[in-house]
């Protein structure tokens, strides 16, 4: 019988193998003399060196991880052998518990097969289920079967009051508790990393641990502990900070319990998926690798070392503006997550930013997933990524970096104590400034946010709403002795300056206009307009591109006379030399004098150019965000940041 696992060394005879020196070789015909170092490969932010392709000597090494089969140690391409597809989860986090459990019902008729009840506070408007007795909680899962379907509970610091309620409202409804599925998110070390439990030392967290876990005994197909280790990339850390998080939180809940193993059984972890298409599909695969690594060494036997992995789509990348491309963003992250081999998957409602999100949105969010299994199929493969080279090399990077920095946490003595200490959190703070000056100068970009902006769009009406009642009836916890970890949205500064902007035209402001004056070179005047276009946009400024002046005097006419705050001239370098002087000349005898602006930073001039009375140079090695900030004090300086 032949072996499954073995790969043919020749798919077809009647092609010779291609060495590795041929294709290097053609790749620097193309690239024409240019540094292959430069132009090809790149570094991400855990510092891995990519290169444009792989082959089999890169992976020639790791057969131990691409040569097992699915449901084999070490689990790096599936937890179960034979199992397709994953459960499509719909998260709901309306205010009132009999709307939220309109939305779960709807949702379970219409495709989704489990539900989560959010009920603590999101990012935007989604304030969480507002629980405050067990009639909340029965309210809220009213006519829902939990022997049919999931049910799960993102409750925070409120999980182990949650979960008594749970058990005693499955109870009461004479559901049968060994039947019951779903999960209660406990996970105390999160609560603590984000500053809303306060820990009170070690002997207390291991008898609460142990209780709750005794308590969730009765519901033995619900998860009672959660790893939420997307707390970290939704904070701005790095996937390998988020794998390693993931593995120091969890040996600290086994090293805590009576039982590791009843307790790994007992454990889900929820990671984010961000937009790193193929660091996300290998972060997951390296994440089963390494929870059977780190359960063994608590002698958790092999059943119970499969790791349980619950993915969500993550809410660092969605914005409020032109917020449909949440749905392409979500779409690309589900597919992620499905690739990986997530066990479940919730995906963000494209509206969740700013308001609670609507049945339509919810609607999209879960056909995404009904798509991706059904129409696309891949529901029905398992591993799809499996014989990636490039797959699997990046899960042997992922795996190695992580193990390394959870010994380091772990050599610290563990996750809490790294968290008093803060090494955590600057790790990530550290991850987190570097990603914000991506942002801040467009090298990572948030279509319609930073970029591309919809100029016609406005938001605030859907932004700017009451303040939603407290979604926990927890006591605001003491101040936290360190630096809590923040999770945070990377459009949120852009979108600061442009509500500001819109705020101020609101209380009857003047919108300020900015008059792209082209001159000259047709080519470059017309993609330096567009550059200016697609970033001063960005700021919900009024943008008027000129016709194409003749000269610098009709110009700036047609400028004043369109009532123009800025006017930004656009040419190429070499006619900067003459319409910069006299484009200056002129506006100083304007009156009102409007902001005079250059598209580009040529370097020579540069000097003249402000001396002669331009009040900014805009260009792409600009910081756009400090541009912006700084356009908008200029031009609109009533605008404000603050929401409401």
């Amino acid at each position: 019988m032949s072996d499954p696992t073995k790969v043919p060394e020749k798919l077809f005879e009647e092609f010779p193998p291609v060495p590795t020196e041929a294709w290097l070789a053609e790749i620097q015909k193309d690239l024409k003399g240019a540094d292959f170092e430069k132009r090809l490969v790149w570094k991400s932010p855990e510092r891995i060196r990519v290169k444009p392709f792989y082959r089999r000597e890169d992976v020639s090494a790791l057969r131990p991880l691409w040569a097992s089969l699915p449901g084999e140690e070490p689990f790096s391409r599936g937890a179960e052998r034979g199992g397709l597809g994953w459960t499509i989860r719909q998260d709901v986090c309306a205010q009132d518990p009999k709307e939220a459990n309109r939305q779960a019902k709807d949702a379970l008729m219409r495709g989704a097969e489990g539900v989560a009840f959010l009920t603590q506070p999101v990012a935007g408007g989604c304030a969480g289920v507002y629980l405050q007795t067990p009639s909340d909680l029965a309210s809220a899962m009213d006519g829902i079967d939990p022997t049919a379907a999931p049910v799960d509970w993102e409750a925070g610091s409120l999980s182990d009051q949650v979960a008594v309620w749970f058990a005693s409202e499955v109870e009461r409804l004479g559901f049968d508790p060994a039947a019951v599925r779903g999960a209660v998110a406990y996970d105390p070390i999160a609560d603590f990393a984000l500053g809303a439990r306060p820990f009170k030392g070690m002997d207390d967290f291991q008898h609460d641990l142990r209780a709750h876990l005794a308590a969730m005994r009765r519901l033995p197909q619900v998860k009672a502990l959660e790893v939420h280790s997307g707390l970290i990339l939704e904070s701005g850390g790095t996937t390998v900070q988020e794998l390693a998080f993931a593995l120091a939180v969890g040996a600290e809940y086994l090293a805590a319990a009576e039982d590791p193993a009843q307790a790994a059984s007992a454990i889900r972890v929820e990671v984010a998926i961000g937009p790193n298409f193929f660091f996300e599909v290998a972060k997951l695969r390296a994440l089963r690798v390494l929870w059977d690594r780190m359960t063994a060494a608590f002698g958790v036997p092999e059943e119970s070392r499969r790791a349980s992995l619950h993915a969500r789509t993550c809410l660092w990348n969605k914005t409020i503006f032109d917020p449909y491309v949440n749905l392409l963003r979500a779409t690309t992250e589900t597919l992620a997550a499905a690739i990986g081999g997530a066990d479940s998957i919730s995906v963000t409602p494209f509206d969740m930013p700013y308001e609670s999100p609507s049945d339509f949105a919810q609607r999209l969010a879960r056909n995404t997933q009904i798509l991706a299994r059904e129409e696309a199929r891949f529901g029905k493969v398992q591993d799809p990524a499996g014989g990636s080279y490039y797959v699997e090399w990046l899960t042997e990077q992922l795996a190695r970096q992580a193990w390394r920095l959870f010994q380091e946490i772990e050599a610290e003595g563990g996750c809490i104590k790294a968290l008093e200490a803060g090494t955590i959190q600057k790790r990530v703070a550290e991850a987190r400034a570097e990603k914000e000056d991506q942002v801040a100068q467009r090298r990572i970009v948030l279509v319609g946010t930073n970029n591309y902006p919809n100029l016609k769009e406005t938001m605030l009406e859907q932004v700017a709403k009451p303040e939603p009642k407290p979604a926990s009836l927890c006591p605001v916890p003491e101040s936290p002795t360190f630096e809590p970890l923040r999770p945070y949205r990377a459009a949120e500064p852009f979108e600061e300056v442009r509500l500001g902007v819109e705020r101020a035209v609101r209380d009857g402001a003047k919108r300020p206009l900015v008059y792209l004056l082209t001159i000259g070179n047709l080519a470059m005047r017309k993609a330096r307009a567009n550059f200016v276009l697609n970033l001063l946009g960005c700021a919900g400024f009024q943008i008027v591109e000129g016709p194409g002046a003749t000269d610098v005097e009709s110009g700036l006419k047609d400028a004043l006379d369109a009532g123009a705050d800025a006017v930004v001239l656009c040419s190429s370098d070499e006619e900067y030399a003459t319409y910069g002087p006299q484009l200056a000349e002129a506006v100083s005898k304007a009156t009102p004098r409007p902001m005079l602006v250059l598209a580009g930073y040529p370097q020579d001039l540069v000097e003249t150019l402000r001396q002669a009375g331009f009040d900014e140079f805009v260009h792409v090695r600009a910081n756009a965000l400090d541009t912006l900030r700084r356009f908008q004090r200029r031009l609109c300086p009533a605008a404000t940041t603050e929401r409401g």
